[in-house]
């Protein structure tokens, strides 16, 4: 009896061994698998923040005015300056707070450089204004030009097939880019430009459909500079436009002094049909960016189209170089709970 009460003595701690042993291990493993769901689900809380966000600005811009440099918040429901000053939402790719820790930008995609665009002049004024040396970003320019044209001639300081051939890179695809990021893809991009470098220039680069015209009263500064290519010029054209829309191209005329301006490219003061949307999502750990084109289609097109995601990341960018501008205006705010 003795031996057989030691026998289940032995299979009972057994048995509760195993069991604490089980209980450990999934403890383990519960506390390994906590930091994986805790970042889920402020992933998800973040994907819903952000599509909240562009759902906002989205019946914004379909319900308000959109004039040549912001979407007028109340429209012709307040003419009167004094109460309409601050409820305007600028177009320039200036951030506003839309919530806790959410903020929100828009930008006029006609106010930006378009790298799809043979003006080699103006893009390699714009890579100066991020501290490229001027024979760099005149190289950059052509090399990026010879990329997407149609033709097999070489720019002077370009590159065309066979460069890339012997280098061992993959050759031009001698068609638009259908994102900044293929610009790296140029010869020369990807090792010549640093992280803040890039991010800088996609913020003021464009890839939509190749466009003569520049909207003055959305540019960014570092585009109204390389346009101008004046530096008190282009400051004078910023201290205009705050005062409020650009709109007689005899004053824009008057304020740069006749000055040299990129060729390829005219003066322009009103906002195009396509808009850059961005939020950022200040989270516990990390912050989140979303990046959307919200298209219009036409001046005729009542519904706008939101366009594939263009870029997304966490911790991809800051609130821009404007940093924040205030909150976003009641109306806009209020939209949804």
């Amino acid at each position: 009896m003795r031996a057989e009460r030691g026998y289940v003595m032995f299979l009972a701690a057994l048995v509760v061994a195993v069991l604490a042993l089980v209980l450990l291990t999934a403890a383990r493993v519960g506390a390994d698998a906590l930091p994986t769901l805790r970042g889920a689900r402020e992933d998800a809380r973040q994907q819903v923040a952000a599509e909240s966000a562009f759902a906002r600005v989205a019946f914004m811009m379909l319900t308000e005015p959109i004039g040549p440099r912001s979407v007028v918040v109340g429209g012709d429901r307040e003419r009167d300056a004094e109460t309409s000053r601050g409820r305007e939402v600028r177009l320039d790719g200036r951030f506003y707070r839309l919530g806790e820790g959410v903020f929100v930008s828009v930008q006029d995609e006609s106010g930006l450089v378009n790298l799809n665009s043979p003006d080699e002049a103006l893009l390699a004024g714009l890579l100066t204004q991020f501290e490229v040396q001027g024979s760099r970003a005149v190289s950059l320019a052509a090399a990026l030009a010879d990329y997407v044209d149609e033709d097999e001639l070489v720019r002077l300081s370009g590159a065309e097939a066979p460069v890339y051939t012997r280098f061992g890179l993959p050759v031009p695809t001698n068609q638009a880019l259908e994102t900044r990021w293929q610009a790296l893809e140029a010869l020369g991009w990807r090792g010549e430009l640093n992280a803040d470098q890039r991010m800088r220039l996609w913020a003021t680069t464009t890839t939509a459909e190749p466009q003569e015209n520049l909207n003055l009263n959305s540019a960014p500064a570092a585009v109204l500079y390389a346009l101008v290519r004046n530096r008190r010029a282009a400051a004078a054209l910023l201290a205009r436009r705050e005062q409020g829309d650009l709109r007689d191209l005899q004053e824009i005329e008057a304020l740069t002094g006749g000055q040299a301006r990129a060729s390829g490219v005219n003066f322009a003061t009103q906002a195009g049909t396509k808009f850059r949307v961005a939020v950022v999502i200040e989270g516990r750990v990390a912050r989140q960016f979303f990046e959307r084109r919200l298209s219009f289609g036409d001046e005729d097109s009542e519904r706008p189209i939101w366009q594939r995601d263009e870029r997304s990341g966490r911790g991809s960018a800051g609130l821009g170089q404007s940093g924040e501008s205030g909150s976003l205006p009641i109306g806009v705010a209020s939209y949804a709970p």
